[in-house]
């Protein structure tokens, strides 16, 4: 149910994360199931709003961590909306 759940949202989860999640929700409604999914889908966009650093891709302006060689030192309110790109959602976006 998470992988139609998850249908049009960029994700780069596995087949085996989807069971996992099913194992890990058993006994969850479809609209509890629902609610994860708009919860992790979202977790990616408030971590563009927190970040001190981002960086260029060949997608666009993604945030980016210290260990990053080209990261640049800016708020998300200064970076072009044009060119931000919110990351895939992950199975992290989900623990």
């Amino acid at each position: 149910m998470f992988s139609q759940k998850m249908t049009g949202t960029p994700n780069n989860l596995t087949q085996s994360d989807f069971k996992r999640l099913g194992k890990q929700s058993e006994g969850y409604s479809g609209s509890d199931i629902q609610n994860v999914v708009t919860e992790a889908s979202l977790l990616p966009l408030r971590n563009i709003t927190k970040a001190k650093l981002f960086k260029q891709t060949p997608d666009g302006i993604v945030p980016a961590t210290s260990s990053d060689s080209n990261a640049v030192s800016c708020t998300f309110d200064q970076v072009d909306p044009n060119q931000l790109t919110c990351p895939p959602v992950t199975m992290a976006d989900f623990e």
